[in-house]
């Protein structure tokens, strides 16, 4: 779970740079130092592109990278199930 992020909006998308995160597993939670990382969300109901960038997020789709302060790599692709206000 990314806990505190910078965002902001880019065309349709939601741009964050997270900077603290934690781990839920097996009922244990770990703190993550976080290096650098972007986190890309597409809000809306159709596809959309990425800036500068081949790649194309579906309606809620989500996709993020980011580098622990140990050194590893973490991505992730996806799609939000639901979205609550």
């Amino acid at each position: 779970m990314l806990g505190k992020a910078a965002c902001t909006k880019q065309q349709e998308l939601l741009v964050c740079l997270p900077y603290d995160a934690t781990l839920f597993q097996n009922g244990e939670k770990t703190h993550i130092r976080l290096k650098s990382g972007t986190v890309w969300f597409n809000p809306t109901g159709a596809v959309q592109p990425l800036p500068q960038s081949s790649m194309q997020l579906p309606p809620r789709g989500v996709s993020l990278v980011f580098k622990t302060a140990n050194g590893t790599y973490v991505t992730l692709n996806g799609v939000v199930d639901e979205v609550q206000k």
